[in-house]
């Protein structure tokens, strides 16, 4: 890998990290304001975006210190799913689509690092 991409790929990593915890602070503000008793299922739908987005931050810190065999891409995709699941019974399809497009493109960048160490690049 050259110099330029391994710029272009650190400044995009950085640029999610921060996309990241930026999200994960307005999804906690919502989740502090929502009503337990009239607002449950938009509740545990922020609940399980939450924990997400910390799992993301964490996959990224792991990368960062190199362990990636403790990140599991398989136990983060059933939690999406859930969550796309409950998006699309909570909100319109759009909405549904912009979603599954983010966390596919974080999952992609993910999946690419990991690649792209074990091969000895990065």
């Amino acid at each position: 890998m050259n110099y330029t991409k391994k710029c272009n790929l650190k400044q995009k990593i950085n640029e999610i990290k921060s996309k990241l915890h930026n999200e994960l602070d307005v999804a906690e503000e919502c989740y502090k304001n929502l009503d337990f008793t009239t607002e449950f299922p938009i509740l545990v739908s922020y609940t399980t975006r939450i924990k997400i987005l910390k799992t993301f931050i964490n996959w990224f810190k792991l990368i960062k210190y190199n362990k990636l065999d403790k990140i599991n891409i398989e136990s983060i995709t059933k939690r999406i799913n859930i969550h796309l699941y409950q998006i699309k019974k909570l909100t319109d399809n759009k909405n549904y689509l912009i979603n599954k497009n983010y966390f596919s493109d974080i999952i992609k960048l993910i999946l690419y690092i990991i690649n792209s160490k074990n091969k000895g690049n990065p």
